[in-house]
This record gives C-alpha cells, sequence and structure tokens, in this order.
C-alpha cells in the first residue's frame, strides 16, 4: 500500500485532558513524533509534550511505553538523521521522565550503526517504519510495483508527496536488516513490523534473538479477518520464548 497521509488528532493536551488513558489498567504505548523545522523546535516540542505528561500523571503511576516516531515519511521528515539529534530528543524524555519506557521507531534506511550507538537511550525499538516512495532502489522495483515507477499519488498530491510504501515488499528487506542487525549487535531488543501476512512471517522473525515482539499494520487493512489468530499465535509464540 501506498499512502501519503499523515494522521492527525487534537494535540496532546486535549487528548489527555479525556481522561481515557489515564483510566486503563493494563500496559498501553502511545506515539509521538516531533515535526518542527529546527533541532530547536524540536526541542522545545518534545519538552512540551513532557509536561503534558507529568501534569496529566502527577498522581498516577505511568503505565504506558512511548514510542518516538522518527522515520514517517509523510511528515516530510528528514530520512537520514544524524545520530547525535536522535540522542538528543531521547535525552530529553529520558531526564524529565526515567520511569518513561521508550521504543524509537525507525525505517529500514536506519543503519545498525546507529541502532547500536543509541541503544543506551532506548528501551527497545521498532522496525519498520514505511518507506518513502523511490528510496532503496537496489532492493525495490519500483517499475514493478507501480507503473513505469511513478507514484499514483502525485496527481492528488503533487510531486512533493509521492507516499510511503509498508506492506509485503517490505517483509524480505526487514529479515534482512534484521541479520545485518543481530550480527553488528546482538543486545538490542527490536519490535519487528513490515509485511507480515502470515503465521509463518511471525515464526520467521522469531528466529532472531533481537526480536522480542511483531506489529502488525497492513494486514489490518487488507486481510482483517487474519489479525486474531495472528495476534494469538504471536502471543504463543513469543510467550513461549520469553517466559
Amino acid at each position: 500500500m501506498l499512502n501519503a497521509i499523515g494522521l492527525a488528532n487534537l494535540g496532546a493536551k486535549e487528548m489527555f485532558a479525556y481522561n481515557k488513558w489515564q483510566q486503563r489498567k493494563e500496559p498501553f504505548i502511545l506515539s509521538f513524533m516531533p515535526i518542527e523545522k529546527t533541532l530547536e523546535e524540536k526541542i522545545k516540542e518534545t519538552s512540551n509534550f513532557c509536561d503534558v505528561i507529568l501534569t496529566y500523571y502527577k498522581n498516577l503511576k505511568i503505565n504506558f511505553a512511548l514510542q518516538i516516531n522518527f522515520s514517517c515519511p509523510n511528515t516530510g521528515y528528514n530520512q537520514k538523521q544524524d545520530p547525535s539529534e536522535i540522542i538528543t530528543i531521547l535525552k530529553i524524555i529520558r531526564e524529565k521522565i526515567p520511569e518513561l519506557i521508550l521504543i524509537p521507531k525507525f525505517n529500514l534506511l536506519i543503519e545498525p550503526e546507529t541502532i547500536s550507538t543509541i541503544k543506551f537511550y532506548c528501551d527497545a525499538f521498532c522496525l519498520t517504519n514505511a518507506i518513502s516512495f523511490g528510496e532503496m532502489e537496489n532492493n525495490l522495483d519500483w517499475r514493478k510495483l507501480f507503473l513505469k515507477g511513478k507514484s499514483p499519488l502525485t496527481k492528488y498530491f503533487g510531486e512533493k508527496f509521492k507516499g510511503g510504501l509498508s506492506g509485503k515488499p517490505l517483509f524480505p528487506l526487514l529479515v534482512d536488516w534484521l541479520e545485518k542487525m543481530q550480527k553488528y549487535d546482538d543486545s538490542v531488543i527490536i519490535i519487528a513490523g513490515g509485511g507480515i501476512m502470515k503465521k509463518e512471517d511471525i515464526l520467521k522473525l522469531s528466529q532472531f534473538k533481537i526480536v522480542h515482539g511483531v506489529a502488525l499494520g497492513l494486514v489490518a487493512t487488507i486481510r482483517p479477518w487474519r489479525i486474531q489468530s495472528l495476534i494469538k499465535y504471536g502471543n504463543k509464540i513469543f510467550k513461549k520464548r520469553f517466559f
């Protein structure tokens, strides 16, 4: 699937004000993405976000993990970031809310060396986010995926918004990336996702020591009837492995 939509919401302050998240009994994950243009602005944005969390969880135990999205192609986000910028953002959150579990999310353009460099500021990593249209030409045959290798979304959104690719074509690339990551540093914890369509995909990912869980995405859109069985199978596989 190719999409060029950046999902928006009312904003952190308004969402927390609904008091729904605070009422949840079981652990869950929230997603946050600093989208300001400059590092200085992102620092302020991230700091303000942490202040909102502390305001609404002042007298409550924080029972959620935070997924920091560093790679969504549909928000104009820089796909090849300097690790120092990533660390700066992570350090702000870690210093302001030490107990918060941090799970940055990247796509397959991130180098294993970078993951290894920033792992000391994180609890785990989520791979993979969507891939910007036209990226990884040595691994993706864009002409085979889309007519003449051109994005069908440009006629709706313009040349700057060609979209991000997710789904089945990413699965073999995810496997290759995990192989490289495990060889480089097998101490990291990865939540793996990208093109998981069947139980065999989950089983294959579970063979990697660094994979501690999986995330389902596109299958919920194009094969929604498989979701419950995939979740049950994934829970069974990883429960048996880690417990």
